[in-house]
């Protein structure tokens, strides 16, 4: 029912192309152009498998970062923080409604 094949989001381009454009867009229009940026990326997970569609159970390789992170610096002394990322782990974190007491209104 679904021609899901996530393959060539991990080895065309990466997280940012793939995904930080548009809100990179979206700051240089806010901002303009940085004075300076500093950028950083991995590939965090370099073996992947397809976990929908036709190609389950799939495995392959990541050839793109999965992982970015940039710092856009402009002279007025705005930085702008900008993580993208298209990785995510097979754990379970507690929930917070019951790791938290209930708030009270006073």
């Amino acid at each position: 029912d679904t021609d899901y094949n996530p393959t060539w989001f991990y080895n065309d381009g990466g997280s940012l192309a793939s995904l930080g454009i548009y809100t990179l867009s979206i700051i240089i229009f806010l901002f303009g152009i940085p004075d300076r940026v500093a950028s950083y990326s991995v590939i965090a997970f370099s073996n992947r498998t397809v976990k929908y569609g036709p190609n389950s159970g799939e495995k392959f390789k990541v050839t793109a970062p999965d992982n970015q992170i940039s710092i856009l610096d402009y002279e007025n002394g705005i930085f702008v923080f900008l993580v993208t990322a298209s990785m995510t782990a097979e754990w379970r974190w507690p929930s917070m409604l019951t790791a938290m007491p209930p708030s009270r209104s006073t």
